[in-house]
């Protein structure tokens, strides 16, 4: 029997051999001869052996009643076996067999493979096979849980919040959304409390999982912010990531374990964490790069980030003025290398940001080495569900708009070109070269050009919106060459050709036009003999 299940491929344990899809999640769905009174406690999973001698050992899971179940997604096409191992008799030892056929999906996420890896010079991540992945994030806090319903509604022309958010953001071009199941009851950190009746409650997450796949979005996931650790015992954290890898692991996730771990740099707090990142990464059978979100980086005093388990790190800016250009280009810098993100950075709304900030923020992180950015919207991170609903802790970042219009800002729209702008270059050989830069404006960190480079072809220089569009500005060590360039305008995402190509002079100074207009806009050169 085949069917199809929030995008999974069901096998029924112990039938014939059936047929998988590479980068797919399939299910397979056991059923034990006893009911089980602890089952959550039940050992239980599998190894898969596939062709390039691979091996992948893949927990499973109870799913309610006599029911557990293994989700595992084939890297390879060809010939997989399994064998399950459980520490209950009637789930120990079944075997069987299938074949993976290639994956011909136009969704990224199945061509390429949602478990994002390090890349070789540790400055960006990659979809699995190697290509290179752009980070474009949005930020939805108390997602999944009622306060972002699948399936209820507060704007009646509006059939599903969720999938509204997921529809309108992948058509954006995001790739990423941050999710911490914030709002949830202190039970749902508790594993030994669940019953049937709760487990309803997985069966939703699920679907909101699956459905963002679909439109090519990876759901980064943790579990409440800071001090929601902090009373549970390590063991019952482990049980709940044992759940959380068991259960959505197959699927294109990402794990940052918590928001803002190192708040108040609590010792005991970091403590528990590297453990429990320490844990996720050993049982994930996928190894995907992950990390953990931080505290404000003015803040922070405890950090993780040389710990093994750590593949990237998360710099959380802040809702003001963003971090210096040298903190950003320190992190970059810093050895040994590992790719940093700016997750956390003026949110649109946030203290009256507009666009302009949104994009001086954005574009100020990535020409300075992040290898990506997380958006936010005022109104969204905590979804205001109705216009006249009243929450203290979201009104004292200011005014937010309802959800329907929090997600529709204009900074929202423009990320989007962001990415594009990035894409249309070789964005991932590309490194931040301050020392090229000749703009005469001493310290002045506000008014500073940002140049990247692969230091071959491409060139893209950043100019804040609080420079003099006629400030001249000179790069210098520049390859002798001729050079086409052209202007982008980030607030409209398009493009217009410079009229003449650029030649640099006598000692590789090269001056650049003027920009058309006032605010920020970028320059793209490339050399072309």
């Amino acid at each position: 029997m085949i069917r199809l299940l929030f995008f999974l491929l069901v096998i029924i344990a112990d039938a014939e051999a059936r047929t998988a899809i590479q980068w797919h999640p399939t299910e397979l769905q056991f059923e034990v001869n006893r009911s089980i009174p602890h089952p959550l406690g039940v050992k239980f999973g599998a190894v898969f052996r596939g062709p390039e001698q691979s091996r992948l050992t893949v927990p499973g899971f109870w799913d309610g009643g006599r029911t557990f179940k293994i989700r595992f997604t084939p890297t390879l096409p060809g010939t997989w076996t399994y064998r399950t191992y459980a520490s209950e008799a009637s789930l120990k030892g079944k075997e069987g067999t299938f074949k993976v056929e290639t994956s011909h999906s136009t969704n990224p996420l199945f061509r390429h493979g949602g478990f994002l890896q390090v890349s070789a010079n540790r400055h960006y991540l990659t979809y699995t096979d190697g290509t290179p992945f752009f980070w474009l994030g949005d930020t939805w806090w108390f997602c999944p849980g009622r306060r972002c319903p699948i399936n209820r509604l507060s704007n009646p022309k509006i059939g599903s919040m969720y999938k509204h958010m997921v529809d309108v953001r992948a058509e954006q071009g995001y790739t990423t959304a941050l999710m911490l199941f914030a709002g949830h009851s202190p039970t749902f950190l508790y594993p030994g409390q669940w019953d049937e009746s709760y487990l309803r409650n997985w069966r939703f997450v699920d679907s909101y999982i699956s459905y963002a796949n679909q439109k090519g979005l990876i759901p980064v996931l943790g579990t409440g912010f800071h001090k929601a650790l902090d009373k549970v015992p390590l063991s019952q954290l482990k049980l709940l990531w044992r759940y959380l890898i068991a259960r959505y692991g197959a699927y294109a996730v990402g794990w940052l374990i918590v928001g803002e771990y190192n708040f108040q740099n609590d010792g005991r707090r970091v403590a528990k964490v590297d453990e429990l990142g320490e844990y996720i990464k050993k049982l994930d059978p996928y190894k995907r790069a992950m990390s953990v979100h931080p505290w404000l980086y003015t803040k922070e005093k405890r950090q993780l980030w040389d710990r093994p388990w750590y593949d990237f790190i998360m710099v959380q800016g802040g809702h003001g003025y963003p971090p210096p250009i040298k903190y950003y280009l320190s992190i970059f810098n810093r050895p040994p290398a590992k790719p940093f993100l700016e997750t956390e950075a003026r949110y649109e709304g946030i203290f009256n940001a507009g666009p302009d900030d949104v994009r001086h923020a954005a574009y100020r992180a990535i020409q300075t080495g992040s290898f990506g950015y997380t958006y936010g919207s005022h109104g969204l991170w905590l979804p205001l569900l109705y216009p006249d609903e009243k929450i203290p802790s979201l009104e004292a970042w200011g005014k937010a708009l309802p959800w329907w219009q929090a997600l529709k800002r204009p900074g929202a729209e423009q990320m989007g070109y962001l990415r594009r702008f990035y894409e249309s270059l070789s964005w991932w050989n590309m490194a931040p070269r301050p020392g090229q830069v000749i703009d005469n404006i001493g310290d002045d960190d506000k008014r500073r050009v940002l140049v990247k480079s692969d230091g071959v072809r491409w060139w893209a220089v950043y100019f804040p919106r609080y420079l003099d569009a006629s400030h001249p500005v000179r790069l210098q060590e520049m390859p002798q060459g001729v050079y086409a360039g052209k202007w982008f305008d980030p607030r409209l995402g398009v493009f217009a050709s410079l009229p003449k190509a650029l030649s640099p002079a006598s000692g590789g100074y090269l001056t650049l036009p003027a920009r058309p207009a006032g605010s920020d806009w970028l320059l793209v050169l490339e050399k072309v003999r």
